[in-house]
């Protein structure tokens, strides 16, 4: 069994890698010759891990199919010391594959107890980030070439098995370096494509609002831009139109755009067995007001006419469901912010309303990358 190591610094990793990437942390990634763990043995394992002030790569190669049993006790050893996995598409192909060869095995290889831990699956986080990202396919080499990682090792896997097991019968330095070269790759690549969830972190609200200003538009329409710092560098730019609204995101900040609007909104109330609606009027009044009124102009309020209305400067987005209190039907899904009157709490809380937008997919366009 070869057991190669080797230590790198993290420059040139996204910022949120550097920061969030921890010593409890264990990135690892296994090359097969095939895809049938039921016949196909396991050749290489690889694992990263944060150590102090770099990050080590430890790859476990197997000379020969023998010595697969060697690799995967040496990763289970491995494995051992860290409470936190990250994979990519380990869900679906690493960890079965491992657990079913070492149960083939058998022996004292059962990796079943060590895989009941926290594991975070790199693939399954970029699916969900392409939504915005709209990035070809979410194979590994498409996010680090979109996060701006070039690889020297030119082969996929599946057409280093063929290598491999030349390898076998005629063992080829070349060979053997491409290899190793193949699965330490695919382990720095994840430390990169880790840094795809600092995307992740802007869209769950870690940023603060910088400035709101009010400015027309080419063609004089008012817009409100808003300048946002997240609160990690982001790796690339991105550029994103949305129904009736845009977002720049840039490295170290985001400016998002709505056009102004000024027009008349309903308030909905939670509780509309405390109100009494009066037709004439068009809106409810609380009974403790009510109770003054002819009872010939009033009536019990009900949900969808349980409101009191505005005329106002607002800017808004669509919603997954009516659940906002301003609307402008009972029905609406719309999300509105009344310009003058929301406070910071309110205006975080519409802005992370706006990604949820783009990620549902609401007419959502990525016009440029870069």
């Amino acid at each position: 069994m070869e057991h190669l190591i080797t230590h790198t610094s993290f420059e040139g990793l996204p910022l949120y890698s550097q920061r969030e990437i921890q010593e409890d942390m264990l990135f690892f990634d296994i090359e097969t010759t095939g895809l049938s763990a039921a016949r196909d043995p396991v050749y290489c394992i690889g694992c990263g891990y944060k150590d102090g002030g770099s990050l080590t790569t430890e790859l476990f190669f197997a000379e020969s199919a023998a010595e697969e049993p060697q690799i995967i006790r040496a990763f289970q050893e491995r494995l051992s010391g860290f409470p936190t996995v990250i994979t990519f598409n380990g869900s679906t192909f690493d960890i079965p594959f491992l657990k079913k060869r070492a149960a083939l095995l058998g022996g004292d290889l059962s990796l079943d107890p060590f895989f009941r831990r926290t594991h975070i699956d790199l693939y399954r986080e970029a699916r969900f980030l392409n939504r915005i990202l709209r990035l070809p396919s979410c194979r590994q080499r498409n996010i680090e070439q979109f996060l701006g990682y070039l690889r020297r090792d030119p082969f996929t896997g599946g057409q280093l098995t063929e290598q491999y097991l030349q390898y076998l019968s005629h063992p080829d330095p070349h060979i053997r370096e491409a290899l190793l070269l193949h699965n330490e790759e695919d382990i720095t690549g994840m430390f990169q494509t880790f840094g795809l969830l600092s995307y992740k972190e802007l869209l769950g609200g870690s940023f603060t609002v910088d400035t709101c200003v009010r400015t027309p538009d080419r063609d004089g329409r008012e817009m409100l831009s808003i300048r946002l710092f997240p609160e990690y560098d982001l790796p690339a730019n991105l550029s994103l139109t949305g129904e009736d609204f845009s977002v720049f995101v840039k490295k170290k900040e985001v400016l998002m755009s709505y056009p102004v609007r000024h027009g008349e909104l309903k308030k909905f109330f939670d509780d509309p067995e405390n109100y009494y609606y009066l037709p004439q009027e068009d809106y409810a009044v609380h009974k403790s007001i009510g109770a003054y009124v002819d009872p010939a102009h009033r009536r019990k309020a009900t949900r969808k006419n349980c409101y009191s209305k505005k005329v106002c400067d607002y800017i808004s987005v669509p919603a997954k469901t009516a659940g906002s209190p301003l609307r402008q039907s009972y029905g609406d899904h719309g999300l509105y912010l009344e310009l003058g009157h929301a406070g910071d709490k309110d205006l975080k809380q519409f802005l992370i309303s706006s990604f949820e937008a783009l990620m549902s997919g609401s007419s959502v366009d990525t016009k440029s990358r870069t």
